[in-house]
């Protein structure tokens, strides 16, 4: 499975073997730059709770955090790693694996997905587009 332009991690499926995803990146305004993922999943938490999603895309507007489009260079990427997957040849270098461990060590610690109670990042078989 492949996914492109993630916007919510709340409900994320990270449990199918073989799944990578193109993350949509969140832009904080006021600070002019992006948010780190520690700081995606705080806001997520803050404002996935309250209705019908458009709503929660309001208030993160409200709240001076905007969703930036996916540029085509990344997209571009991303479609190379995906036929990568495709043919058995993607690999990972260990510095990703360990930003990967990062990003999903977070996620657990954010205790933001209600479904599953992982307890490692080695349980996740989800993969961020290194």
């Amino acid at each position: 499975m492949f996914q492109t332009n993630i916007r919510s991690y709340k409900d994320l499926q990270i449990n199918f073997p073989f799944t990578l995803f193109l993350p949509k990146r969140y832009y904080l305004k006021e600070k002019d730059r992006y948010l780190t993922f520690k700081e995606i999943f705080e806001i997520e938490k803050k404002v996935f709770n309250i209705g019908h999603y458009a709503h929660m895309v309001d208030e993160m507007n409200r709240l001076g955090v905007f969703f930036e489009e996916t540029d085509a260079g990344a997209i571009q990427s991303f479609t190379k790693e995906v036929i990568t997957y495709f043919n058995g040849t993607f690999k990972m270098e260990q510095q990703d694996r360990r930003l990967q461990d990062r990003l999903w060590q977070t996620y657990i610690d954010a205790n933001l997905n209600t479904y599953y109670s992982y307890k490692s990042p080695d349980e996740i078989y989800l993969k961020a587009s290194p």
